[in-house]
């Protein structure tokens, strides 16, 4: 199999408390037949969903910090068969969160489909 694996670089690497991004997986070539991708997070700082198949995932500042996610590309059988990171910090501190607070309130939150 000829493939490449990767996250597709965001436009934004910093996101506002209670807005969020769709972060997507980028797959060129040809993987096995029945291969999967599959994410996770080094802490709780967004809140998280995957969508799409797990090609894509949906996060949302949560909690102020920086966090590293991590798609990972498993084969049918469950073997780990590539994996990318990117890092991303949530802007969630007192007065981003009144922000957010007052945001919500307006319906202007965001959640940027990249």
């Amino acid at each position: 199999y000829n493939y490449t694996f990767k996250i597709q670089t965001p436009s934004m690497t910093t996101i506002r408390h209670k807005d969020g991004i769709k972060l997507h997986t980028k797959l060129e070539g040809t993987a096995p037949a029945g291969s999967y991708v599959k994410w996770t997070a080094s802490n709780s700082n967004f809140k998280t969903e995957e969508i799409n198949n797990g090609n894509s995932y949906k996060i949302i500042s949560d909690k102020n910090g920086t966090t590293t996610f991590t798609a990972t590309l498993y084969s049918a059988e469950g073997e780990v068969l590539a994996t990318d990171t990117i890092e991303m910090k949530s802007k969630a501190g007192f007065f981003d969160k009144l922000g957010g607070f007052f945001r919500s309130l307006f319906g202007t939150t965001k959640i940027y489909a990249e």
